[in-house]
């Protein structure tokens, strides 16, 4: 695959950029690199292109952007908004940069080879540290649950216990955060939760004062004298009905139209 070496040229601001693409279409490709592409956001892509080389593979690109990158010293020069020699690597592969990248410091307890970046969170939690920290800062004392014999943490003894499948006067557990006991209903003989007992009791079916969930009084049309459900009386037959004189007026209408 043919690789493209070539020079960029920014027509309003004369600001310039080595770079290199594997596309054909290289004259549309505007570039990659960070401090250009600002450039390119602030001025518009207004670019004109210089192809340099045509080169066939990668080794043969590294030889001529090393060539013209120390020709026109691309990286200190102000006018070219390069950062690194185009060597058809990249910014945090390439050979100015990697040992940074991988760079590697000795821990000072264990004298392991730790990456620079990772070093003080390595030697924080060090074993050799005698004053490291802990991934457990708190540590709580274990202690039995009197139901099932299970070591629990002390101060989670209370809740496991209340909530212990071995314990017969268990508390139930609610996905919102709270705990309520059961209740028996007096009508039904249900085990209802406490915070539900009162309206289950309300409309028990064993329960002979109970109140109806949905209680809906009977309407009477005035026009046709239909009798129906009020909600769907009002809403769907009252305005609608044939025997509405309103709405035999307009029916009189649109026949003689």
């Amino acid at each position: 695959m043919c690789i493209y070496l070539m020079v960029k040229t920014h027509s309003k601001t004369g600001l310039k950029y080595l770079c290199q693409t594997k596309r054909t279409d290289y004259e549309k490709y505007l570039g990659s690199g960070l401090d250009w592409k600002k450039h390119l956001k602030e001025h518009g892509n207004e670019v004109e292109t210089l192809l340099l080389k045509e080169c066939l593979d990668d080794e043969e690109l590294r030889r001529w952007g090393k060539y013209y990158s120390d020709l026109w010293n691309v990286v200190e020069s102000k006018e070219w908004a390069n950062k690194i020699p185009e060597l058809g690597t990249g910014f945090w592969m390439s050979q100015v940069n990697i040992g940074k990248v991988h760079e590697k410091t000795e821990c000072t307890f264990c004298g392991q080879l730790i990456p620079k970046n990772t070093i003080t969170q390595h030697s924080r939690s060090c074993e050799k540290n005698t004053s490291r920290v802990p991934i457990n800062t708190k540590k709580h004392p274990k202690e039995k649950c009197s139901f099932c014999n299970r070591n629990i943490d002390s101060y989670q003894l209370e809740i496991h216990e209340n909530s212990c499948n071995y314990n017969p006067n268990k508390i139930e557990h609610f996905n919102t955060g709270m705990i309520y006991k059961k209740c028996v209903c007096d009508h039904c003989g249900k085990n209802i939760s406490s915070n539900m007992l009162i309206r289950h009791t309300t409309t028990c079916i064993n329960n002979p004062n109970r109140k109806k969930s949905f209680e809906c009084k009977p309407s009477i049309c005035e026009f046709c004298g239909l009798v129906g459900k009020g909600g769907n009386m009002k809403r769907y037959h009252h305005e609608n009905c044939k025997s509405n004189p309103i709405n035999i007026k307009n029916n009189g209408a649109e026949r003689n139209e």
